[in-house]
């Protein structure tokens, strides 16, 4: 499973009120996305499928601004949602919050879907969705990450006060978009939280089980 670590921020990005010109513009200087990840851009579909990483992410904010830069000027209840499908061990926190704040800011809904596994840091990333979707078997995990090697004592110091604040930035988001409290997050944490679809739905972390609640039909936009 993928260690939930932190570095400092790459990006470079400008505000959402300065997005790129167009999606294709994008999409054209970046080999390792072709085609198939342009048309589903312009549908409105997109897939995380890897660890969070700038290289991963860095093209679904893009076409998150994209599809805000299309609805400008419309009312937020006439605009086609954003399906999010994400199936990710999880990653880079840095990252992670990246994608996460351009998330929030989007005015343009955003459906994330469960279709198998969320765990660590790509949980963090599924309950930001406007609506949050998950497949029967699908599964979810809450952790406490993990620790980096440090090579003395005063840069442990440093790094065991980051830590703290990074764990704490991340108890205090996941109870703000869940139902779950702070003493159940205190009691959870630092074991391997796994919950299966039903779960996810008890504790606020998923709105709908695909099948259960709702069809397949109702994601094919």
């Amino acid at each position: 499973m993928t260690d939930m670590t932190t570095r400092k921020y790459k990006h470079n990005d400008p505000p959402l009120s300065e997005m790129l010109p167009s999606l294709e513009d994008y999409l054209q200087n970046i080999s390792v996305y072709g085609m198939y990840d342009y048309l589903n851009a312009k549908n409105r579909v997109l897939y995380l499928q890897s660890e969070i990483e700038t290289e991963s992410v860095d093209y679904i904010i893009q076409a998150i601004r994209y599809a805000n830069r299309e609805d400008y000027g419309k009312p937020v209840e006439e605009r086609r949602p954003i399906i999010f499908h994400i199936s990710s061990n999880g990653g880079n926190v840095d990252d992670g919050f990246t994608l996460i704040d351009t998330m929030l800011e989007s005015k343009t809904p955003i459906w994330t879907v469960n279709d198998s596994y969320v765990y660590s840091m790509a949980t963090c990333i599924f309950i930001t969705g406007h609506k949050r979707f998950c497949t029967e078997h699908s599964q979810l995990l809450i952790h406490d990450g993990c620790v980096g090697a440090v090579d003395s004592g005063s840069k442990f110091q440093d790094h065991a006060k980051f830590l703290a604040q990074t764990e704490q930035s991340l108890r205090d988001y996941i109870i703000s978009r869940t139902k779950i409290s702070k003493r159940m997050y205190s009691n959870k944490h630092r074991s391997e939280w796994y919950m299966n679809a039903g779960d996810q739905k008890k504790y606020g972390c998923a709105d709908y089980i695909i099948g259960e609640d709702c069809d397949i039909e109702d994601l094919i936009r």
